[in-house]
């Protein structure tokens, strides 16, 4: 089966969210309000979900913790969108545990992360992805995030790893590097899924093969994204330039704080400005925000022409 423009809808594509995990006041999964993010980002159109990465708070989470947000997660998705969960750990037993669970729930596709916290070479790094690949007995993505695991997979690495892991379908990639993006199209075969890390620069990468992206901001804008999707794919660039200075500028605030301010609770209060009552983002001590940097999140939303405190739909 396939889409107008020809890309296979067996492959994950589009606009996926890199799926945020709420907490309660004791820092627990809030197994409510999740599901109801997944029902509001559905309902606006994503194509996909990535739990338990960066922004799912993975690595931040105990064994238990994962696995029930992957079971819950499953629960309410119910097949309706392609889910890629990230399994990684910085060991590869609790890895392969991990993508044993996602086999046993169903989890169509997984990914993992290379070994973090200690050095690594190429050679470990090979060894854990194959074990995970293999005890996952599904589609295996590399999710490469060199700033934070400490380990680059590059195009070459990837081409290499390739050859000895069958079921290796794609890379989630998790840096702002166009040309090691488009690297990847040209190291690996045409079928090789390259999802980027950013909604960004979905304009100038989709037409030259990269499949879609990850991001935090559909988590706040799916709607808005989507949008920009819709338009590229349709080849309305005129629309599509003008929805990704949009999506651009609405993001900026999310990045800023981020990787700048180090203010983590500037995503929940995205959050709260779209109605979920989310009580802890993320689940560890965050500074908050002031009332000139909760304006520049009003000014976002502006932007973006999405409108904030929207409650979402009831439960399906």
């Amino acid at each position: 089966m396939e889409m107008e423009d020809g890309m296979d809808t067996a492959k994950l594509y589009g606009v996926i969210t890199a799926l945020m995990t709420p907490f309660d006041e004791s820092g627990e999964v809030d197994e409510q309000a999740l599901r109801q993010i997944i029902e509001f980002q559905i309902e606006r159109g994503i194509h996909g979900f990535f739990p338990l990465g960066t922004m799912g708070l993975g690595p931040a989470l105990t064994f238990e913790q994962r696995q029930r947000v992957a079971e819950v997660i499953m629960d309410q998705v119910r097949g309706r969108v392609p889910v890629l969960m990230q399994v990684g750990t910085a060991d590869t037993p609790s890895s392969v545990k991990l993508a044993k669970h996602a086999r046993s729930i169903g989890v169509p596709a997984i990914a993992s992360v290379a070994p973090y916290y200690y050095s690594h070479s190429e050679y470990e790094v090979k060894e854990h992805f194959k074990a995970i690949a293999d005890a996952g007995e599904c589609d295996f993505y590399v999710y490469n995030n060199p700033r934070l695991s400490g380990f680059d997979v590059t195009p070459p690495i990837m081409a290499r790893l390739a050859k000895e892991i069958p079921n290796l379908k794609g890379v989630k990639a998790a840096f702002d590097s166009l040309k090691q993006h488009l690297s990847y199209l040209h190291a690996m075969p045409p079928d090789f899924v390259v999802l980027a890390g950013f909604h960004e620069y979905l304009l100038p990468t989709v037409p030259l093969g990269v499949a879609g992206s990850v991001s935090p901001s559909s988590n706040f804008f799916p709607e808005l994204t989507v949008e920009l999707w819709n338009a590229i794919v349709a080849k309305d660039y005129e629309t599509a330039f003008a929805l990704q200075h949009r999506v651009n500028v609405s993001s900026a605030p999310i990045w800023a704080f981020m990787m700048e301010r180090r203010k983590w609770a500037v995503l929940e209060e995205f959050w709260k400005a779209r109605g979920f009552n989310v009580r802890m983002y993320p689940n560890f001590k965050s500074e908050p925000l002031t009332p000139a940097e909760r304006e520049e999140i009003v000014d976002a939303f502006r932007v973006a022409r999405v409108p904030a405190l929207q409650l979402q739909a009831e439960l399906v």
